[in-house]
């Protein structure tokens, strides 16, 4: 050990070394204690946290200390939430990164999102459910899938009268007439692109993420529904403008989707 090896060879050099390691070490303790005092009165304006989705805000803390100290006040964080002295360092290094960069812990995932570190902890209790699912043609008339964080109910049903939205669910219609099947539901990939209901032309799926301003720590949690390479659906968005019911859809493709516990 350090303290039986080292530490007397030390001493022989310099006989007041312990004292004065000592006397450092309380110093530091007291630094600590400073830090503590003056950091826990922040935490509830920088951090905030929903569900298992802890966010630190840079911009919140500047208003009140340079954007120097912010490391110092991260790297404080970090330590009371015991992370390990290289992960530590992993997630200090997203500030020099650009946004969208990912660190990859023991505990969870860290984003960097602007001025936010975003920490996604596992759900307790989550649902191992799929992260894929094939939709052929003599699928049930009613068929509940569990993928990814979804629950999608499936009803094959005639064009309804009237379109109507519940409480905690998203509704979808899909013109049965004009989709293909196998559908394949997937999480969406880079260069992904669709033509959302409403526009001309087609436009990247992580585009249309950007302005739906979903978070970036949720857009993982993105399905599309994919008819041989052309999509007909972005799941929690919109459809596309191809698939869409029109007043020459006959029968129809209900989807209902909610967010699985």
């Amino acid at each position: 050990m350090i303290r039986n090896s080292v530490i007397p060879v030390l001493e022989r050099v310099n006989p007041n070394f312990k004292n004065r390691l000592n006397r450092k070490a309380q110093r530091f303790d007291a630094q600590y204690a400073f830090l503590t005092y003056a950091f826990e009165k922040l935490i509830a304006e920088v951090v905030t946290m929903e569900g298992s989705t802890i966010q630190l805000d840079r911009s919140a803390f500047c208003k009140h200390y340079p954007e120097s100290f912010f490391e110092v006040f991260l790297e404080w964080w970090l330590h009371r939430k015991s992370f390990l002295g290289k992960e530590t360092e992993m997630i200090l290094g997203l500030a020099a990164s650009r946004t969208g960069s990912i660190v990859q812990t023991k505990q969870c995932k860290v984003y960097r999102d602007r001025e936010r570190w975003v920490f996604v902890y596992p759900e307790a209790g989550q649902n191992k459910a799929q992260t894929s699912f094939v939709l052929e043609a003599d699928f049930e008339d009613e068929t509940t899938l569990y993928i990814g964080v979804w629950k999608l109910q499936l009803r094959r049903t005639q064009k309804p009268a009237q379109f109507k939205q519940e409480a905690n669910q998203i509704r979808y219609w899909l013109d049965l007439g004009q989709i293909q099947f196998p559908i394949s539901i997937r999480p969406w990939l880079q260069g992904d692109r669709m033509q959302p209901r409403g526009m001309k032309g087609s436009k990247l799926v992580s585009d249309i993420m950007i302005d739906e301003k979903w978070p970036l720590h949720e857009k993982e949690k993105g399905l599309v529904f994919d008819n041989g390479g052309k999509l007909s659906l972005l799941v929690p968005f919109r459809e596309a403008n191809w698939a869409a019911i029109s007043s020459r859809t006959k029968t129809c493709l209900e989807l209902t989707v909610s967010q699985s516990v």
